[in-house]
C-alpha cells in the first residue's frame, strides 16, 4: 500500500497492519506557539505516515490579524515532512467550537481514529509513535477511550519499566487520540444530556465519591454555564464521563506534550503564574517531557489507579475548593430551580 496515505501500512513483522491517526490542529492568531507546534511534529519519525489537518479560523477582532497573517505566511511552505498536510482555511470566523467539529466529522468520514491537539502544544520526538501504538494495542478494548500525550510530573504508581497506564481520572485535550466508533456514541449521550439526568437520580454524595473534587467543581461550572456548556464534548465532560462510568484513559508515564497555553492567550487556558508545584500554579511550558525518538508499549501490570487518583487529585486541587463546590451547588440548584437550566445547548 502506499505509504503517504497515512491509512493502513505494513511496518513491521513484529507490529503487523499498523493505522495511523491523522492529526487536528485548529489555530487562529498565536503565531509562535502554532509553528512550535508544527515543528515539534515535524522532528517524529513517524510524521511520514501521518495526515494533518490544519483549521484555521477567521480573525473575530483586530487583536487576531497580525498573528493570522503570520500563519498565513508559515503555511505557504511545503510540508512534506508528513503524508498529507491539509489546510482549511476560514472565510468567515466559526469559533473555536465549530471550526473543531467541523473538520472532526470530515476526518471521520476517512478515518476511524484522529488525534486532537491544541495550537500551544509541543511534542517528543516519539509522541507519534506512542500515540498510534497505544490505539492499536487498546483498540478492542471498550473501557478505554482515549490515548493521552500529556502526563503531570508526578512519581506515579506504576510496574517497573511500564510506558503507559490507565486512569479514570482525567483526560487532557493536549494531543489526544480517540476512536470514532467508542467517541461518537460518548459525545452524543452527553450532548443529549446524560450528565442532567445522572445528577437528578443520584444525590450529592454518590457524585462526591465518584469525582475528585476539582472534576467536581469544574462539572457544576458546565452546569451553570451560560452556554449549556455541560452538553458539550470537553476535556471536563469526557473526564466526568469516565469517572462516573468507571471508563479509562491510556496516559505516559513520561509526558509527551508541554503546554505553552498558560500564559492567558488561550479560549480555555488560565494565566499561571509562579512555580508552586500544583496544577493551578504550574510552570507547564518547561516541563520535562521524553526525549526519545522511539517508543515501546509496556503497559502497567499493577493498575494501581486508587493510589495514582489521590495524587492526581492532591496535585489538581484548587484553594477553599469546598467552599468553592457548595457556592457552586448553590447557584447549579438555583438555577434549576428558576427553570433557567441552561435550556441552550452548544453542539
Amino acid at each position: 500500500m502506499n505509504d503517504k496515505t497515512g491509512l493502513y501500512i505494513s511496518q513491521s513483522k513484529g507490529i503487523g497492519l499498523m493505522k495511523y491517526a491523522p492529526i487536528l490542529i485548529p489555530t487562529l492568531c498565536r503565531a509562535d506557539k502554532f509553528r512550535k507546534c508544527i515543528e515539534s511534529l515535524k522532528k517524529n519519525k513517524w510524521a511520514k505516515y501521518t495526515s494533518v489537518y490544519v483549521a484555521l479560523d477567521y480573525p473575530s477582532n483586530d487583536t487576531h490579524w497580525r498573528g493570522y497573517k503570520e500563519i498565513c505566511e508559515y503555511l505557504k511552505q511545503d510540508f512534506t515532512e508528513f503524508a498529507e498536510f491539509n489546510i482549511i482555511k476560514r472565510e468567515t470566523n466559526y469559533g473555536s467550537s465549530k471550526n473543531v467539529s467541523e473538520v472532526r466529522d470530515r476526518i471521520f468520514q476517512r478515518f476511524d481514529r484522529y488525534i486532537y491537539t491544541d495550537d500551544d502544544i509541543e511534542f517528543s520526538e516519539n509522541f507519534l509513535e506512542y500515540i498510534d501504538k497505544t490505539m492499536e494495542l487498546y483498540d478492542d478494548d471498550p473501557n478505554i477511550i482515549a490515548v493521552c500525550g500529556y502526563s503531570y510530573p508526578l512519581q506515579w504508581n506504576v510496574s517497573q519499566d511500564s510506558t503507559v497506564f490507565k486512569t479514570t481520572t482525567g483526560l487532557f485535550m493536549w494531543g489526544t487520540g480517540f476512536w470514532r466508533d467508542k467517541y461518537v456514541p460518548i459525545k452524543k449521550s452527553i450532548e443529549d444530556g446524560v450528565f442532567r439526568r445522572e445528577y437528578a437520580t443520584y444525590n450529592r454524595r454518590f457524585w462526591r465519591k465518584k469525582l475528585i473534587d476539582v472534576r467536581y467543581l469544574d462539572f457544576l461550572g458546565l452546569g451553570t454555564a451560560e452556554k449549556g456548556l455541560l452538553d458539550c464534548s470537553s476535556d471536563i465532560s469526557l473526564s466526568t464521563y469516565m469517572e462516573l462510568y468507571n471508563k479509562y484513559a491510556v496516559i505516559p508515564v513520561i509526558s509527551k506534550a508541554r503546554n505553552h497555553g498558560f500564559d492567558g492567550s488561550g479560549v480555555y487556558c488560565q494565566k499561571v503564574d509562579g512555580f508552586s508545584f500544583d496544577a493551578g500554579n504550574y510552570d507547564y511550558s518547561n516541563q520535562e517531557i521524553d526525549k526519545m525518538d522511539s517508543f515501546n508499549v509496556i503497559s502497567d501490570t499493577f493498575c494501581y489507579d486508587t493510589a495514582n487518583r489521590k495524587l492526581w487529585e492532591a496535585f489538581d486541587s484548587r484553594k477553599n475548593i469546598k467552599a468553592k463546590i457548595l457556592k457552586k451547588e448553590l447557584k447549579y440548584f438555583l438555577r434549576k430551580l428558576i427553570g433557567n437550566n441552561n435550556s441552550t445547548h452548544t453542539r
